[in-house]
């Protein structure tokens, strides 16, 4: 028998700790499991077919993965705001873009067809409809305060 045969798999716990280890990146995860010397690491496959099979093991990595995306995400908008307040103009372009709606390049978007609400809008509803079609408009033409049509949203 080979080394590699009388191995033992790592166990799902084991795979979550390193999951956890490995900032919730299940591909740094199972390159880790697959280097262990007293472990026989898995395949993707194996890692996909757990969270299908166990729904504990699914929920438990799905958390994992969350939680570090929130860090990173953290992390990169600090960097951000550092690279910002450095001066970074490639930094004050992007949050200007992604922060400030008048500073968004504008995308023409063309659609035809009717508008049909099932139900009743209440007020708030209307005005939340209203707002939506008015930010969609990106011509000067059609870029001014619009009302639904009368009707719209009543039965």
């Amino acid at each position: 028998m080979t080394q590699d045969t009388q191995l033992k798999r790592i166990t799902k716990k084991e795979f979550i700790e390193l999951l956890k280890e490995k900032n919730g990146v299940v591909t740094d995860a199972i390159a880790a499991s697959n280097k262990m010397e007293d472990k026989k690491g898995i395949a993707r496959k194996t890692f996909y077919r757990w969270k299908e099979k166990d729904p504990k093991f699914a929920e438990k990595a799905s958390e994992i993965q969350e939680a570090e995306k929130e860090k990173m995400d953290d992390y990169a908008e600090g960097k951000l705001f550092q690279a910002i307040k450095e001066g970074n103009m490639t930094a004050i372009i992007f949050y200007l873009k992604t922060r400030n709606i008048k500073y968004r390049l504008k995308h023409l978007l063309e659609l035809e067809g009717k508008l049909q609400v099932e139900g009743k809008l209440n007020k708030e509803e209307k005005e939340l409809l209203c707002k939506a079609l008015n930010y969609a408009r990106v011509t000067e033409e059609d870029n001014r305060e619009q009302e639904l049509p009368k009707g719209a949203g009543e039965k």
